[in-house]
């Protein structure tokens, strides 16, 4: 029975809104939109927890890339092709699924910073046999070498979610901050838990989302 299935996350009491940044700004004035448009809503009373993701825990799909496991012999010869999402602070949290090891993102996570990724327990079935714990191991997002470039350090395990519905099979999944890897044309979704009535937190969204 389709109701009985774990999805990952707690789906009840999260709301969900296309940031839409204007499409005339640049990359980097869409981000600061973003940013901007988050401090504001989890400064509001009644918020719980705020973040985004891109495509999201609800939007039936995900974004993918090539990337080498040095050490792995999945990736020894040609790049593995895997689903991504690209997620900011406290989406794990939002969402409502715990981590069962490492941390999730967090807004110290720059572009400057270290190159960081959370991967979930597929991954880890995958591409890390017998390791229980991979977190400090590294993933490389440049495909054209069986070692990479510049390594991406793996901070956090997640659990399996069925990002793309309920008839389907987990996917090994990578998650990057959106500060460091989201692509100029993708538009985030904004996740919002409240703590009160959503018809009333739609109201106060919804004025937020209108400011410049």
């Amino acid at each position: 029975e389709l109701r009985s299935i774990d999805l990952g996350f707690r789906e009840r009491n999260v709301m969900t809104f296309l940031i839409d940044a204007p499409q005339a700004r640049k990359a980097g004035e869409r981000t600061r939109f973003r940013e901007r448009l988050v401090e504001r809503l989890a400064a509001l009373p009644g918020v719980a927890s705020v973040s985004f993701g891109a495509p999201g825990p609800y939007q039936g799909g995900t974004a993918s890339s090539g990337l080498r496991v040095p050490g792995s012999a999945r990736t020894a010869h040609d790049p593995a092709e895997v689903p991504m999402q690209f997620i900011g602070p406290r989406f794990f949290s939002t969402i409502g699924s715990r981590l069962p090891r490492g941390r999730e993102f967090e807004t110290s996570d720059t572009p400057t910073a270290r190159k960081v990724a959370v991967v979930n327990q597929t991954f880890v079935k995958l591409f890390f046999p017998g390791i229980s714990d991979p977190t400090g191991r590294v993933i490389s997002f440049d495909d054209s070498k069986p070692e990479g470039v510049e390594p991406t350090y793996i901070i956090g395990i997640a659990r399996d979610m069925l990002h793309a519905g309920l008839r389907t099979q987990a996917e090994p999944t990578v998650y990057v901050p959106a500060s460091q890897m989201l692509p100029p044309f993708a538009e985030p979704w904004l996740l919002v838990r409240p703590r009160i009535l959503p018809s009333v937190m739609w109201r106060r969204v919804s004025v937020e989302r209108s400011r410049n």
